[in-house]
């Protein structure tokens, strides 16, 4: 699934190219929302099945740390992603600037392929397998008040958090009259922030497994 996410990534990617190569004029708009659905669906698969590859492989005593060592490097990623961005948008057209997606999904995909190691699943039937997809989260939930809770701050960081995604593009843009790159640089800044705040919690955090407020 991680390696199929990845694929999916590089076929969004190459979407843009492939639409201007066989003389399809689409608006843009159009062009860079089915982009944005391909590469979003392909990230779920990816990003969800190596969320539960990591929970397989990481000790429960030493997950917090490497969690946010992980969250750390993937800032560092984004930071460099951020800038090198910002400067192939004013080198490459709107069709080429995507294929760098496509070269990152692909690489990703043959790391993945060449050093990842194999996961076993037990085999179980498929109405328990049913049963456990719709019915285990929701009877976590009802049994874990607190799991809950936490599920629904993250769940509201998140639609915080895009909203003033949406929000920053057309405030840079049409408010500040600035450019892309501007843009790149507010992004950069956050990447810096979130970085920092990865390091100091890979270095607080114990290596026991303590309770569910330290967590927090």
């Amino acid at each position: 699934m991680i390696i199929y996410g990845h694929l999916g990534g590089a076929l969004a990617g190459a979407f843009p190219l492939t639409m201007k190569w066989i003389s399809l004029n689409q608006d843009s708009f159009v062009i860079l929302a089915i982009v944005v659905v391909l590469a979003t669906i392909s990230g779920l698969f990816a990003n969800g099945a190596i969320d539960y590859y990591t929970k397989i492989y990481i000790p429960i005593t030493q997950r917090g740390q490497k969690l946010a060592l992980m969250g750390a490097i993937t800032q560092v990623a984004l930071l460099f992603g951020t800038t090198i961005g910002s400067i192939i948008l004013t080198k490459l057209s709107f069709s080429e600037s995507f294929i760098v997606i496509s070269v990152c999904s692909i690489t990703a995909a043959a790391i993945c392929l060449l050093f990842l190691p194999e996961i076993t699943i037990k085999n179980t039937e498929n109405s328990n397998r049913k049963r456990h997809f719709f019915l285990a989260e929701l009877y976590l939930y009802f049994k874990y008040p607190t799991l809950f809770s936490v599920a629904g701050c993250a769940v509201l960081v998140f639609s915080i958090g895009q909203i003033t995604n949406t929000l920053l593009p057309a405030l840079i843009s049409l408010s500040l009259k600035r450019n892309s790159t501007n843009y790149a640089m507010v992004e950069v800044a956050w990447s810096i922030g979130a970085f920092c705040v990865c390091v100091f919690l890979a270095s607080k955090i114990r290596r026991s497994v303590g309770p569910i407020m330290h967590d927090l």
